[in-house]
């Protein structure tokens, strides 16, 4: 596979990949999660309501107040004193996804397999991050399969999982995502890393979670077919209003010839049965009609909100693109300036660089973490001056020791040692 094949390659997302995502919940919006993890209440137009009795509860929901006050607890232990936000994270909700391909394979497994498969990950994932899983469902009446689960948002330790879940870690989750899943089901594999992706040239809003657009795809398909058969139904009607003003014609000249014989007779009764049929039919179709005109509205405009979905999805997603791309920039920044030295901290600890802007330009979060690290490494590169000086000072004074004309052979022999030592060390 030549270089550019490869790129290309890596800069798509990969079609047989399992992952997962995570996201912090306060006390509301965990209400509003569980509430469309198990389809309480309304729900958006894209949940096909025949298909949710198919759902499968894995692991049922702990009381919400119930796991506050044991994080409160946690927080205590671990020895905070202010106590807990309102918008503090109760529960960290998670997301289990496949690529299409994916989807396929999964789909060869029987549902107890599935749900093994996911109980498992789930599992190890709350063991890697020192938590508890608190509820877990699976999705059979969307797009595709996909699985919903819940942990405390604080470790056993009281510290928040939004803080153990570093950017190491959720690679680390994506790692083991594809390892589990790919015991058990052979084939799956683990996504291209979202910043390779984006070095080897694609557009960062093609590396977030698949779009409300691509998800829900077959919603233009269904007003095409609504249409379709809305057509079918007024030709059908149309066809049925001829033929019943034709019944009606017979039937006017039966009534205006009055006195009819017993041949005629038997015709208009064949006639007013034909047409009570027909008017039957008729209003079978115009009820037919009525529903499949409410139907088709639903769609549009489940297809108009999904539009705008879509829009402040695109909008957001050319948010991060940026973020990523000035994110990748400021590190850049940060390892030319440290290989040349430009890079340094002041008396009063402020990190002091050449050209600064790119680094200033960043995400907040990004800043932050780059400036510590920077801070780090000089302070390491300080000790590590710091420890070279001392060794050029005591290899200068060993070697005034060994000029000494007192020194017994044995000290003479062991200092020599001492100074090749130290020679070593230098030269490393």
């Amino acid at each position: 596979m030549n270089d550019m094949t490869s790129k290309s390659r890596l800069a798509n997302s990969n079609p047989r990949a399992a992952s997962v995502r995570l996201k912090a919940r306060s006390l509301k919006r965990a209400y509003g999660q569980r509430r469309h993890d198990f389809r309480i209440g309304q729900q958006p137009n894209y949940v096909d309501q025949e298909r949710t009795c198919l759902n499968r509860i894995l692991i049922e929901p702990r009381p919400l107040p119930e796991i506050k006050k044991e994080i409160e607890r946690l927080r205590r232990s671990n020895g905070a004193q202010r106590a807990m936000k309102s918008d503090a994270a109760v529960v960290t909700a998670g997301i289990a996804t496949f690529g299409h391909k994916a989807a396929d394979l999964f789909a060869t497994l029987s549902s107890e397999e599935q749900d093994a498969a996911l109980q498992e990950l789930v599992s190890q994932i709350a063991k890697k991050l020192g938590t508890r899983i608190e509820a877990m469902v699976v999705h059979l009446d969307e797009t595709s399969l996909h699985a919903h689960f819940e942990l405390r948002a604080y470790n056993d330790d009281g510290v928040p999982v939004s803080k153990v879940a570093t950017f190491q870690v959720m690679s680390e989750l994506q790692d083991m995502t594809a390892d589990v899943l790919g015991q058990r089901c052979p084939g799956i594999e683990r996504g291209h890393k979202k910043f390779h992706r984006i070095e080897v040239g694609a557009d960062y809003a093609e590396t977030l979670n698949r779009s409300v657009k691509k998800l829900h795809k077959d919603l233009p398909d269904e007003i095409a077919a609504r249409q379709g058969d809305l057509k079918k139904l007024e030709e059908e009607k149309r066809q049925l209003d001829a033929s019943m003003t034709k019944t009606q014609g017979h039937l006017q000249r039966l009534y205006d010839k009055g006195k009819l014989n017993e041949k005629e007779a038997k015709r208009l009764k064949t006639y007013e049965g034909r047409l009570a049929k027909k008017e039957a039919e008729q209003s079978e179709i115009q009820r037919r009609q009525l529903d499949m005109m409410t139907k088709l509205e639903k769609a549009r405009h489940a297809l108009k909100n999904r539009e705008a979905e879509v829009q402040e999805h695109e909008v957001s997603a050319r948010e991060k693109m940026e973020d990523a791309k000035a994110s990748l920039v400021a590190i850049e920044a940060v390892a030319e300036e440290l290989e040349q030295g430009t890079l340094q901290q002041n008396d009063a600890g402020k990190i002091q660089m050449k050209d600064a802007s790119p680094v200033l330009a960043a995400p907040a979060g990004i800043r932050k973490r780059l400036f510590r690290l920077a801070r780090r490494l000089l302070w390491c590169q300080e000790r590590l001056v710091r420890k070279e000086n001392r060794l050029n000072r005591l290899s200068a004074a060993l070697k005034g020791f060994l000029k000494r004309q007192d020194l017994s052979d044995d000290a003479r022999a062991e200092g020599e040692e001492l100074e090749r030592g130290l020679d070593d060390g230098q030269a490393f």
